[in-house]
């Protein structure tokens, strides 16, 4: 009789766990992934940031940051479990590996920037000119400096 309730127990258990391990599935595979690319860095020296922004953090609370590696001036990197709704990236050439954009005294940017729709402007870029929006399917976009 033991046996038959403990095999019971354990049956019903492992129910469960299935539930939540298929519930956490789930989870890690809700939303569309936003595809980066780069091509025109200057050279490989430090890293590559990536940083993704929604309208209400811009420029001050990346959603999720990437650091990657950069070979032959070129580098990908893709945000994964993005929702639906209105974004846009920043990276940054970050060649001392500081982990933030260095500038010069008159606030000039000594290290590359670019953001996404490869907007080129004199100041800090625009949430507005930079945006993208992620609907239905992935995204890809290319970065250029």
């Amino acid at each position: 009789m033991i046996k038959i309730v403990l095999s019971i127990v354990l049956t019903l258990l492992s129910f469960t766990f299935f539930a939540q391990e298929t519930e956490i599935q789930k989870m890690e595979t809700n939303g569309n992934e936003i595809n980066v690319s780069l091509n025109n860095a200057v050279n490989d020296k430090g890293v590559m940031v990536f940083q993704l922004f929604d309208e209400e953090g811009f420029l001050e609370t990346p959603l999720n940051e990437i650091v990657t590696e950069i070979v032959d001036g070129k580098t990908k990197v893709t945000f994964k479990n993005i929702k639906k709704g209105t974004y846009s990236i920043v990276c940054f050439h970050d060649s001392n590996e500081n982990g933030r954009i260095d500038f010069a005294q008159n606030r000039m940017p000594l290290e590359d920037i670019g953001v996404s729709n490869s907007v080129i402007r004199f100041g800090p870029p625009s949430f507005k000119e930079s945006k993208f929006d992620i609907t239905e399917d992935d995204f890809t976009l290319e970065i250029k400096f």
